[in-house]
């Protein structure tokens, strides 16, 4: 039995990896918003796209809406700190006063970069936090 999960993420990966990247429209936050919505038909993107503009506005955003890790758990996630990253964990970052958030997808890193669009990088032997779904 081909795992359905799977197949939508790398629909939605191969859909979405030529978007070029811009603020509040395809960027680390609207990457796993819009990600989890095309899993499941969610519609949480809606509380994060079109909410800012430029870098200053998407921190003044990421202030004031839930932080990363608790905004993953409210979405049925377990936040666990490990070195044992599987296929469809969400990563957390910290970078800058911010969390970069990635997908790990095939063995490596998914994510949106600034004025780079879609990247893709190998996992580093490391500690993350992650977003791991219960189950």
């Amino acid at each position: 039995m081909i795992n359905t999960q799977i197949l939508r993420t790398a629909n939605f990966l191969i859909t979405h990896a030529s978007m070029p990247w811009k603020w509040g429209k395809w960027d680390c936050n609207t990457f796993i918003a819009l990600y989890l919505d095309h899993l499941d038909g969610g519609q949480r993107s809606l509380a994060i796209c079109d909410q800012y503009k430029d870098l200053k506005t998407a921190l003044r955003f990421q202030r004031a809406f839930t932080p990363a890790p608790d905004w993953l758990a409210l979405q049925g996630m377990k936040i666990i700190n490990t070195k044992d990253v599987c296929d469809l964990d969400i990563i957390l970052e910290p970078h800058q006063g911010y969390w970069h958030a990635g997908l790990v997808f095939g063995g490596d890193i998914w994510s949106v970069e600034q004025d780079r669009g879609t990247v893709i990088r190998p996992i580093e032997a490391q500690e993350y936090m992650l977003g791991r779904r219960h189950g």
